[in-house]
């Protein structure tokens, strides 16, 4: 009878697919692993400058002995020796990243460069100003003749997406509201839902990428509810000692 070879051949059949879908899944599975690398992304903002201190819109003041300070501390909360150290152009953005690490190259790209705020650049942080902002920073920026804040957001995201596709770790030295652009885009909210966010000097935000960004720690993220309480715990966190 036939049965015991056409049984055996069956076997041997069903052995060699099996060990063909094993190798095709090892290889798509090697294609996913290049294509959707897994990586990690820290977001760093600047130590306080003299612009946080003296209480004005945006600008390229420098930092404080306090803001020095903390860019020496915050190398303690980051991976030693990441991959790629990303800065923006402005002066306390890079002082804090070369402070952090002073031994690395760091690669200036303007993507990370803090919103502009027009008319109001270096202006006072008035009572007014602080109240149109909180209560619709979109409108805000558009009545100053600022930076766009969703468009900044998503530049700046196409960024870290491709250093995330290049490399494992990834440190990233920036300012808060282009920070709070990244996150707004990155959580899929409108402004008016992440108006109340607040990072302080030198806090660290961390991303997962596997193809897509997650925020994977929000703990420095803070949720100030109205202009008064952002400018009082601002004020504070200014004057405070580290």
């Amino acid at each position: 009878t036939l049965f015991p070879y056409t049984t055996l051949f069956r076997s041997a059949t069903r052995r060699s697919c099996r060990s063909i879908t094993r190798r095709r899944f090892s290889y798509r599975l090697r294609r996913l692993e290049r294509k959707y690398k897994l990586s990690v992304v820290y977001l760093v903002r600047h130590g306080q400058s003299q612009a946080n201190l003296t209480r004005v819109w945006g600008g390229d003041l420098p930092l404080t002995e306090k803001g020095i300070a903390q860019a020496k501390e915050v190398s303690g909360k980051l991976p030693e020796r990441p991959d790629k150290v990303v800065s923006s152009m402005l002066q306390r953005v890079y002082a804090t990243a070369i402070t952090a690490y002073p031994d690395l190259e760091i690669e200036k790209n303007p993507a990370f460069n803090e919103v502009n705020f027009g008319s109001m650049e270096l202006k006072g942080m008035t009572a007014e100003s602080l109240d149109f902002y909180h209560n619709d920073p979109e409108g805000y920026q558009k009545a100053i003749g600022g930076d766009d804040l969703r468009q900044r957001g998503e530049d700046a995201v196409r960024e870290i997406q491709r250093y995330a596709a290049e490399n494992e770790t990834t440190v990233i030295f920036l300012s808060n509201t282009l920070l709070k652009s990244i996150i707004t885009v990155i959580e899929g909210k409108t402004f008016m839902e992440t108006r109340g966010y607040y990072t302080d000097n030198c806090s660290v935000i961390t991303l997962f990428w596997d193809g897509a960004l997650h925020i994977t720690d929000a703990g420095a993220i803070r949720i100030v509810t109205s202009w008064q309480t952002y400018e009082e715990y601002s004020a504070k966190a200014a004057k405070t000692d580290i």
